[in-house]
């Protein structure tokens, strides 16, 4: 059988001559930006994330992609950005602020599973173990206000520029193979949120 876990990349490593804390930058321009459709991607970074309505319901999508693309799998994550409101209340004004809060917040996530394999195996192959906890770091980044999503978030986000940071779990991934593979996830976050997917990928 074929061993999924040698596909994931640890921290340190580099996809596609990035970081996972390039990674999670990236991930916040697209997330935060247009919103580009799943299908027909090849030679695109992947991003895969959970609904974001917090009706605990997988989000569930089907892409294309080619050999090696960067996957990068959002597994949970708390972000904050500067003009929010912490857990307490109080509202977020500087760079310490805000990673202060991704901290607090992030001790409410489970830790996530993530489970993979080729739609011929009987078995999913977890890959869990592969999954890294990234402390926050502040960057400058732009929210889009046509972006649907935004209003979904726990507090809405404000359109136009933005500071912020996540605390969250990432798995960076690339299949070198062609071939029609499903990676499943699911995390608990604050409750009731639950960050879930179900992707259906075929490698060209």
């Amino acid at each position: 059988m074929t061993d999924y876990k040698s596909w994931c990349l640890h921290y340190g490593q580099r996809l596609d001559n990035r970081t996972h804390d390039d990674w999670i930058k990236e991930y916040t321009k697209w997330v935060f930006g247009k919103e580009p459709p799943y299908p027909d991607r090849p030679g695109n970074p992947l991003f895969v994330h959970g609904d974001m309505r917090n009706d605990n319901l997988p989000r569930r999508e089907e892409a294309s992609i080619y050999k090696n693309d960067p996957i990068i799998v959002h597994v949970v994550g708390v972000n904050y950005v500067k003009g929010d409101k912490d857990r307490e209340g109080n509202t977020i004004n500087s760079d310490q602020e805000i990673i202060d809060a991704c901290n607090a917040g992030e001790h409410e996530n489970q830790p996530g599973h993530v489970m993979f394999k080729n739609v011929n195996d009987k078995d999913f192959t977890d890959l869990s173990s592969s999954v890294e906890q990234l402390r926050p770091e502040v960057f400058d980044f732009t929210a889009d206000g046509s972006n649907s999503d935004l209003k979904n978030w726990d507090v809405p986000m404000p359109s136009g520029p933005q500071r912020g940071a996540w605390a969250c779990q990432l798995l960076l991934l690339k299949i070198p193979e062609q071939g029609e593979f499903i990676l499943n996830f699911d995390a608990d976050g604050l409750p009731p949120f639950r960050s879930a997917g179900e992707y259906k990928i075929k490698v060209k």
